[in-house]
């Protein structure tokens, strides 16, 4: 019982500490490169906006909009465009998956908050940097519990 309540806050407070932690990294430019890939400088940066959709089968769909960037499945050994790549996506500070195509299906979502997570990744698996940090947009979808309709009664 005890590590089910700790695994999470510990994970929970990683995940906000190395937000932190890269965006002073990026401020002393002292990235590791084998994780990171720090865009140049004089370049504009890709943008990226998040809109979920519910399906017609209780599924739902997160579609990202990006500028400045192009999805691909091909990964490489190295970079050989830094604006061309894929998406890893996050639940609640959890790796859900990698998306090759601006469309991730997130499948059918229980009843509650959910935030996602979504960041650009270069074709060699590391993650985009600007000059603000991560390139990463985050969303956050309530799922309302379904409920049963009472069927009307009509009296005459």
């Amino acid at each position: 019982m005890l590590k089910e309540l700790i695994l999470p806050a510990m994970t929970a407070l990683l995940f906000a500490s190395s937000s932190f932690y890269i965006s002073s990294m990026v401020a002393k430019n002292e990235l590791p490169e084998e994780i990171f890939y720090e865009l140049p400088k004089n370049g504009e940066l890709p943008e990226i906006s998040l809109k979920a959709e519910k399906l017609y089968n209780e599924s739902w769909t997160l579609k990202m909009d990006v500028s400045n960037f192009t999805f691909t499945e091909i990964c490489t050994i190295e970079i050989t465009d830094p604006y061309i790549g894929h998406a890893h996506i996050f639940e609640d500070d959890v790796w859900l998956g990698t998306s090759f195509t601006p469309i991730f299906n997130l499948g059918k979502l229980e009843p509650g908050k959910h935030e996602f997570v979504v960041s650009l990744r270069s074709q060699d698996h590391r993650t985009l940097v600007g000059k603000n940090g991560v390139i990463e947009q985050k969303i956050v979808i309530y799922v309302e519990e379904d409920k049963v309709q009472e069927p009307e009664f009509l009296v005459n």
